[in-house]
């Protein structure tokens, strides 16, 4: 398997996380006879996330090295390289981040 074919999967896995996080949430639907049932509306949202990220994940695998983007803990994944050595720059500033958002 190619480079960016594994950084896509650890990519598109790391989302499913969060595509899959909105089966707890509870859709306030009305009242009405006509809708289907939530397990269907459910259904279809997660199929709709999924088919979404899987796009995304792919335009962004193929248009991050002509961006200059990069994403160093799933590159490092990707190439089973060790992690803490990519990680360790980001805990500071991931930190102080994540504080003043806090405060937001």
């Amino acid at each position: 398997m190619s480079y960016k074919n594994k950084l896509f999967w650890v990519l598109w896995l790391i989302g499913m996380v969060g595509v899959l996080s909105l089966l707890l949430i509870d859709i306030p639907l009305p009242e009405d006879n006509k809708l289907p049932p939530l397990w269907i509306i459910k259904l279809l949202t997660l199929f709709q996330q999924t088919v979404l990220l899987s796009i995304t994940v792919i335009i962004g695998v193929a248009l991050a090295e002509k961006v200059k983007l990069s994403a160093p803990l799933a590159e490092a994944m990707a190439k089973k390289n060790p992690l803490m050595p990519v990680i360790k720059p980001q805990i500071l500033p991931g930190i102080i981040g994540g504080f003043i958002g806090g405060l937001a």
